[in-house]
């Protein structure tokens, strides 16, 4: 099995997205223009446990499969940044996170038994998103707290799930 950070960089090599840092700036941008905007993480759930059972190969598959997914439903004016190994944050207009979110979701589960059967429930996708339009957003810190405890919340249900952040400051 590869090393994770081999992993990492050979899916990164062939998805060719942005990663954390490009993502961090471009939040930082957004905020400093005073830009509306909509993020999403996707986490795509169990991958370690798969690839135990199935091979790294076929892991990688499934982060290829999930990237596509994610393009296919994100509009052209959204950015796509690889993360992790199994994450991927979606830059977006406010409006279209609640869309995106549920799209990916909704395709992931339809499309995930093309790689195993439904008797072996492995992998979810849990997706998470929040606007500054609904919780103003004063630096990358806070929105990647929220997206910390927005995830940590969706693992809990331990099936792929969109949860939308729908806190707001006061």
């Amino acid at each position: 099995m590869l090393e994770k950070a081999e992993s990492t960089s050979l899916i990164s090599s062939i998805i060719n997205l942005p990663g954390i840092f490009a993502f961090q700036k471009e939040i930082d941008n957004k905020l400093k223009n005073q830009e509306k905007f909509g993020v999403l993480y996707c986490e795509v759930e169990n991958i370690e446990q798969y690839s135990k059972i199935f091979g790294s190969k076929r892991s990688e598959e499934i982060i290829k499969f999930t990237f596509d997914i994610i393009r296919q439903n994100v509009p052209p004016s959204s950015k796509i940044f690889h993360i992790t190994l199994n994450s991927f944050c979606i830059l977006c207009l406010s409006e279209d996170v609640p869309l995106i979110g549920n799209g990916i979701v909704g395709k992931f589960n339809k499309e995930i038994l093309n790689y195993y059967s439904e008797k072996i429930s492995l992998i979810n996708i849990c997706v998470v998103g929040a606007s500054n339009y609904e919780t103003p957003f004063s630096n990358y810190r806070e929105v990647a707290k929220v997206m910390f405890e927005l995830i940590n919340y969706a693992k809990k249900f331990s099936k792929s799930i969109f949860i939308m952040n729908r806190r707001k400051r006061i």
